[in-house]
């Protein structure tokens, strides 16, 4: 899947060779393969920020699924997400599962928990893009929902058995070593997410066991072992996958054992007890009444194939949500204690999906080329020093879970630059806020309401040359950053990137419960909720600016507010711009260095004497355990337009595209080279964001003449927001994340 075909010849040759140099490894245990994490071990905790849509609003859930509008009165059910013992589970962003899975055909194939699977990340994804054009349809046993301008369809054919259900002259047969509907239905998707047990338990004929006798190696019997029967028929399907599924460009998924809850005595309850009446799940990470025994016929069965399939095992996260079911709210009169409703439990297997689909970190995830076991590959994940490629086998007779696929070992990790690349132009591609949503951009970062006419803009995004940029996701640097406290310190630049960050964070969560307050030059955005603080320190030249008789002096060798940036654990600083400024516009008199006071210097040299003092001040203040240290680099301007060749051009007036490419035709900056010399001779690790590139293509990023201040006023120095400070903290994240 994704852009895989391209490289199946040589990934399958490599997959190959690779069987014989690591078939001891027949006997490794999966988790001491990947070193990965297991999601479907952990708990539900609350989470205010749930549901992940309105039902009222999707397209199609069915009614029984729709517990709200049937009247359920309560809604704390709504208000759990699914967190894994040993990692975090991202949030589902559905931008990004649509670009990353941009034209593709995902089908999934079973019963109605398949049906309530489906309808759950239809809801999902329509509820990220809620004005782009659907196409919903259905006939017969087959239904689709399809996103055009992604290209992408969603899809969901009934199939109760997977095996053949035939009517012959003697009634309906079950037949449990035949399928003939997947030699031709199940064919030419991408993704295939398989799905059987609940019908296998109906014992009524004319209610809801569907056949009247069940067939097997040439023989008809009336009724045998529902379970054996189960194990014969999922033998079939996987012998159907093993024979016809190419996993060089199509990824298979069983859903697992989703399971029900009519029986009370299974969680501590009376005998009496069902779903009826309960509000919330049970606490902790196991279920009292032990696993559906179906739980091991497909464990067993897929151990024993021989093309790799992924089991979503949802059974225990499900089995603890007694509270999940539409009970007697299901739209007619009953106890529906076996489907979940929507919103709800299916969302979060949802997520899940989302997570191994996409790795949620920036590509495909996983190309499965081999026989006998599988050789898997995954996509570049994240970082400066990021993933080239990722080999694991996966020997025969283990199940590929996936569990690599969302944190990685570092010392599995190759080198990859993400600020050497180009601006690609994605339709498909939406800011991560709305600015006028976002209520801290400032007056001149808000293009769009100074008047801003064009948008293409924004539909840049920044692709480096051999790997991908993860996608922001808010919830997950929330998460991994709860109880922490950064800080930004510098000037207008430092500013811009702040305010990029916390209309990001902002927009990651409904409803945010939020302060901002601003004193002096100190600005912060807190999220009470997760602890969490933004600050932004105003310094724009990091060294001391004193105010003494003979006027405002430049004090290149000393730092005495260094005090200020202690305590923090993200330290990200900026210093740049206000060392260009001459005339009218330096804010200085002098200069001191050492004993010497002078009237003016080479700009440069003092900025390389003033860069240095700051990272010796980081070099003998700074624990690198307890506090990451970051520069934002240096940010291009774009005042001069014969730096891109084109001298009849204003500035940046009127630019709306960036430059082509992944070079800029103009001179380099000369503080981007004093700061990566500074930057090596640290003793203490200090991570360049290293911008420069990325910003230098943009031209067309600028406020220009809509800062806020009038056409008079030509802005090619900062940036609109939204725009391209948010890639900086993307950059920033990837970062953060990998370390």
């Amino acid at each position: 899947m994704g852009n895989r075909h391209g490289y199946q010849v040589s990934f399958c040759s490599i997959a190959f060779a690779l069987i014989f140099l690591v078939s001891w490894l027949d006997q490794v245990e999966l988790s001491e393969v990947d070193g990965g994490c297991d999601f479907f071990k952990g708990s539900w905790i609350e989470d205010d920020t749930y549901p992940l849509y309105n039902t009222s609003n999707c397209p199609s859930i069915s009614k029984g699924f729709d517990c709200q509008s049937n009247g359920r009165p309560d809604q704390f059910y709504l208000r759990y997400t699914w967190k894994p013992t040993a990692c975090s589970l991202p949030r589902f962003n559905g931008e990004d599962f649509l670009r990353k899975m941009k034209g593709k055909k995902v089908l999934f194939i079973g019963d109605s928990i398949s049906l309530n699977m489906w309808q759950s990340l239809l809801c999902m994804v329509h509820a990220s893009v809620p004005l782009s054009k659907y196409t919903l349809m259905s006939k017969g046993n087959h239904s689709i929902f399809a996103l055009p301008e992604y290209e992408i369809s969603l899809e969901y054919s009934r199939n109760v058995y997977l095996v053949d259900l035939v009517k012959e002259k003697i009634g309906t047969v079950l037949k449990l070593d035949s399928i003939e509907n997947g030699d031709y239905s199940w064919k030419g998707y991408d993704v295939l997410i398989f799905n059987t047990w609940h019908w296998w338990l109906h014992t009524t004929k004319g209610q809801n066991q569907p056949w009247d006798f069940i067939e097997w190696s040439g023989k008809i019997l009336k009724d045998m072992d529902r379970l054996e029967a189960f194990k014969v028929g999922l033998t079939t399907w996987s012998k159907w996958v093993d024979s016809n599924v190419d996993p060089c460009t199509t990824e298979v998924f069983f859903q697992g054992i989703s399971p029900t809850h009519y029986d009370g005595r299974q969680w501590n309850g009376s005998i009496s007890a069902t779903c009826k009446g309960e509000t919330t799940p049970l606490n902790g990470t196991t279920y009292p009444g032990g696993l559906p025994p179906a739980v091991d016929v497909v464990k067993q069965v897929l151990k024993n194939m021989s093309k790799g399939v992924t089991l979503l095992d949802i059974t225990t996260l499900s089995l603890l949500r007694k509270d999940g079911h539409p009970s007697v709210y299901v739209g007619k009169e009953g106890n529906d204690c076996s489907h979940w409703c929507l919103a709800g439990v299916p969302d979060s297997w949802n997520e899940i999906l989302y997570a191994l689909l996409t790795n949620a970190q920036g590509g495909t995830l996983l190309i499965n080329c081999a026989v006998k076991g599988t050789l898997t590959f995954t996509q570049p994940i994240f970082s400066h020093s990021t993933v080239a490629y990722v080999k694991t086998w996966v020997p025969p007779g283990q199940h590929n879970s996936f569990n690599m696929g969302y944190e990685v070992k570092r010392n599995e990790v190759k080198s990859c630059d993400f600020f050497q690349g180009s601006w690609v132009f994605d339709d498909s591609f939406n800011p991560l806020y709305d600015s006028s949503s976002c209520p801290f951009i400032g007056g001149g970062f808000d293009c769009q309401k100074n008047g801003r006419p064009d948008r293409n803009y924004l539909k840049y995004r920044w692709q480096p040359n051999d790997c991908a940029l993860p996608r922001f996701n808010g919830i997950d640097f929330l998460e991994k950053y709860k109880n922490k406290k950064i800080l930004f310190v510098g000037d207008s630049l430092s500013n811009n990137m702040w305010r990029s960050l916390i209309c990001m964070l902002h927009s990651a969560i409904p409803n945010p419960n939020y302060t901002f307050a601003s004193r002096g030059l100190l600005s912060t955005f807190s999220l009470p909720d997760y602890g969490v603080s933004v600050n932004w320190l105003k310094n724009g030249f990091l060294v001391d600016m004193a105010y003494e008789k003979i006027g405002k002096v430049l004090k290149l060798d000393s730092i005495s507010t260094g005090h200020l940036w202690l305590g923090a654990d993200i330290l990200i600083f900026n210093s740049y711009h206000w060392w260009t400024h001459s005339g009218r516009f330096q804010s200085w008199d002098y200069f001191q260095y050492g004993n010497k006071t002078v009237k003016d210097m080479d700009h440069m040299e003092a900025y390389k004497i003033a860069m240095t003092t700051w990272a010796n001040w980081v070099d003998t203040n700074i624990d690198p355990s307890k506090t990451r240290v970051l520069f934002q680099g240096v940010a291009a301007v774009h005042f001069n337009a014969k730096e891109w060749g084109e001298p009849s051009d204003k500035g940046c007036i009127k630019q709306t595209e960036p430059l082509k490419g992944s070079t800029y035709p103009g001179l380099p900056v000369p503080g981007e080279a004093i700061l990566k010399t500074v930057l090596s001779k640290m003793t203490k690790p200090a991570y360049l964001l290293d911008i420069t590139l990325l910003t230098q293509l943009r031209k067309d990023g600028h406020p220009s003449i809509y800062a806020g201040a009038g056409p008079k006023f030509i802005d090619c120095s900062h940036w609109c927001l939204a725009g391209v400070p948010d890639t900086w903290n993307q950059l920033l994240y990837a970062a953060l994340v990998q370390s």
